[in-house]
């Protein structure tokens, strides 16, 4: 009995392996097309600095150390010299796509939604701006820190994205509805600035 059922398998196998599939047929092409349609989700992240002094490892350092002693800082200070200019970013983005296709003969256009969500700073500083802020004022006792032509500005929003593509004729077209929802802005600029301790830091 196990050899009989055995056997009936095996040709069962064979029958099946020589069924050839109708690539012209409508089922196989609607079928083709149901799964060229399927929509795609998708989640991105990207982050990145940039300035014209340091080096990404000082950065580094700088944010993920508990204790930076004064030689250090007094090599980044160095390394600045007249003025630093920083820049950094941070986004995240969450995309649902449904593709463009065709199914017998016929365009079906596709859509696009995404939700992303940006912060963008940029900071320049002075010298001694870099060196208030490394040391504090008690560097520049009966000394005065220029701050002058130092500036800090920050973004902070998300986007709403829509797309939708179609085709009119022999042309294809894309339509795109944006929409911005600020989050905060932050912005400082300082043309002038001074700032004088007392010896005995009594007053600044």
């Amino acid at each position: 009995m196990r050899k009989l059922v055995l056997l009936f398998f095996c040709l069962f196998t064979v029958i099946l392996s020589a069924q050839e599939i109708d690539s012209t047929s409508v089922a196989y092409k609607k079928l083709l097309a149901m799964k060229s349609s399927r929509p795609v989700f998708g989640i991105s992240y990207e982050i990145g600095a940039a300035n014209n002094k340091v080096s990404y490892q000082d950065i580094t350092n700088f944010r993920t150390k508990d204790f930076l002693s004064n030689d250090y800082k007094e090599e980044i200070l160095d390394k600045v010299g007249n003025n630093l200019i920083f820049g950094y970013w941070q986004s995240i983005n969450m995309t649902w796509d449904k593709p463009d296709y065709w199914v017998l003969g016929k365009y079906i256009g596709g859509r696009t939604f995404s939700i992303e969500n940006n912060f963008i700073t940029s900071a320049k500083a002075s010298e001694d701006a870099i060196g208030l802020g490394l040391f504090g004022n008690k560097r520049y006792s009966d000394q005065v820190a220029d701050i002058s032509n130092s500036s800090y500005e920050s973004w902070w929003y998300t986007s709403l994205n829509y797309e939708k593509r179609f085709k009119k004729d022999s042309s294809y077209y894309s339509a795109n509805l944006n929409f911005v929802i600020g989050h905060d802005y932050q912005k400082y600029q300082i043309n002038k600035g001074e700032i004088y301790t007392e010896p005995n830091g009594q007053y600044i």
